[in-house]
């Protein structure tokens, strides 16, 4: 629930290039769509770096979250044994 980000992934394909790809099968509806295969795998490599930049940063986090537990840890149990 603390994670905001959203990846924004979208695959178009028009109408004329799909009726292009229909009609004329040939190598220029051919090229047009690999165009938009090829924009849409560099948004899946920018999403899949925005993902592990994520994770990385979240693993960061954890660490010093178990690191400020273990401290407060400690110095509760230095408290109860001074008492």
């Amino acid at each position: 629930m603390d994670i905001q980000e959203q990846a924004h992934l979208k695959v178009e394909i028009s109408d004329m290039l799909k009726f292009a790809d229909f009609f004329f099968d040939g190598f220029i509806a051919n090229y047009m769509v690999q165009g938009k295969i090829q924009q849409s795998l560099e948004q899946i490599r920018i999403q899949t770096n925005r993902v592990t930049e994520l994770l990385m940063n979240l693993t960061a986090q954890l660490e010093k979250k178990r690191r400020e537990l273990e401290t407060i840890q400690k110095e509760k149990q230095e408290i109860i044994l001074n008492i």
